[in-house]
């Protein structure tokens, strides 16, 4: 997408790759370190006081994947959805994404464990060290749909009310900038979908 941009604009692509964070990523557009950041980018409030965000290339539900048995016992013969709907467990997050905004706002119960990155949240569940994980359903799907055996274990949710708009984080003041992505955006709506973007991942 980035290069896309780059032709469409007739000028070079220099990649900054150093943010440790989805927050992060954001930091360096605020700074003014990179004009633009793209790395899956949920938009929020908190970034929207520091940044302009482009039209979503994406729309995601949110989602969690979580222990069967825990859940299931919590249950106690309800279905899971009636525990998830008001968890007050432990849900690991990845640390700096939209996702800890999310869990605090969307499940005021739980626990909220910030960890550093998805391998580690997925860890953490394995573990036992959290009941349940919380995330964009691409991720969701996508973790399951390469490690099949985790379904044994655990299960998945899609929460229906909850989207991630999956956007382009722009410098406050570049508004032109900000049109012409998302220009660029509604010419090529409908490359990026659920669906296309796990296929997309088969062959890697």
């Amino acid at each position: 997408m980035a290069q896309q941009i780059g032709t469409a604009l007739s000028v070079r692509v220099e990649f900054i790759e150093d943010a440790k964070s989805f927050d992060g990523v954001v930091d360096l557009v605020a700074t003014g370190r990179s004009d633009i950041g793209i790395s899956k980018l949920s938009q929020t409030y908190a970034r929207l006081r520091r940044v302009r965000f482009s039209e979503p290339y994406v729309t995601l539900r949110h989602a969690l994947l979580f222990n069967r048995a825990v859940i299931a016992r919590e249950a106690d013969g309800r279905p899971p959805a009636a525990v998830l709907q008001n968890y007050h467990g432990k849900i690991g997050v990845i640390a700096g994404s939209a996702y800890v905004d999310f869990a605090y706002k969307n499940f005021p119960k739980a626990t909220v464990v910030e960890m550093r990155n998805w391998d580690a949240v997925i860890e953490g569940l394995m573990s036992g060290r959290v009941d349940a994980v919380y995330r964009d359903e691409f991720e969701i799907r996508r973790i399951v749909k390469s490690r099949p055996a985790l379904n044994v274990q655990f299960g998945a949710a899609a929460i229906v009310d909850q989207q991630a708009l999956l956007s382009i984080a722009i410098c406050d003041t570049c508004s032109k900038l900000q049109q012409f992505i998302n220009y660029h955006i509604g010419a090529t709506k409908g490359v990026f979908t659920l669906n296309a973007l796990l296929d997309s991942e088969v062959g890697k």
